[in-house]
């Protein structure tokens, strides 16, 4: 895709993600994108959420490639947890870009393929029931002038590019707002744990909690709504 700043790179869990050549940024860690999702998002934020909610509620702040929402749909059947799930996209993947992200096992299952297809095939601004478990809404639009609700969500997802490489996304007025669509005891999680951020997220009210990073991170943050 001559026009396009998107290569498509292998990460090293053997699954692929995208290099923006612009912003010199990748979409997921290049020590595995996989890896990296399952380990922020499912295991330290759906996971503790299911414990408490039913339905689970997800707001994803990226949705990006679409492998968090994958690897969230894939949870809420294996585990018949209901989950309705919205993502907010401002710069959708072309067609031809989504397709050719090919994931490696266990991720390459039938299933699992039409899973995916069905996430970025879905129309946007519509709510479906994309599985017996899983409701799916995508929202084309910017977090900064998106009419959230109050107190609608059990977790965020917060998957920006990084602070210094999309600032904008980073600033006290988002996550006021994402402070307000949190359901009381809801969370935000993010692979993020930059000192900076975590002052954001204490000056909104956020009770800031630092986890172990995935592989090739030392930290990364689990923020409460208190």
């Amino acid at each position: 895709m001559p026009d396009s700043p998107l290569q498509l790179i292998t990460t090293g869990d053997g699954s692929p993600s995208l290099y923006h050549t612009e912003l010199d940024e990748t979409y997921h860690s290049r020590r595995g994108a996989v890896t990296e999702s399952d380990y922020v998002f499912i295991q330290r934020g759906l996971v503790p959420a299911t414990e408490v909610s039913d339905p689970v509620r997800v707001f994803e702040v990226g949705f990006g490639t679409g492998l968090n929402a994958l690897l969230t749909l894939r949870y809420a059947e294996e585990h018949q947890q209901a989950v309705v799930y919205h993502t907010i996209e401002l710069y959708p993947l072309a067609p031809s870009l989504w397709q050719a992200l090919t994931f490696p096992p266990p991720l390459d299952q039938p299933t699992d393929r039409q899973w995916f297809r069905q996430l970025h095939e879905s129309p946007w601004g519509q709510a479906l029931l994309l599985t017996p478990h899983f409701t799916f809404q995508k929202i084309e639009g910017d977090i900064h002038t998106y009419p959230s609700a109050t107190a609608a969500y059990d977790v965020v997802y917060f998957d920006a590019f990084a602070p210094q490489k999309q600032p904008d996304c980073w600033q006290p007025d988002v996550f006021h707002r994402l402070y307000t669509m949190l359901r009381a005891d809801g969370a935000l999680i993010t692979y993020c744990a930059q000192g900076a951020f975590r002052r954001t997220l204490q000056a909104t009210g956020f009770k800031v909690e630092k986890l172990p990073g995935p592989p090739g991170k030392r930290e990364m943050v689990r923020a409460w709504k208190v």
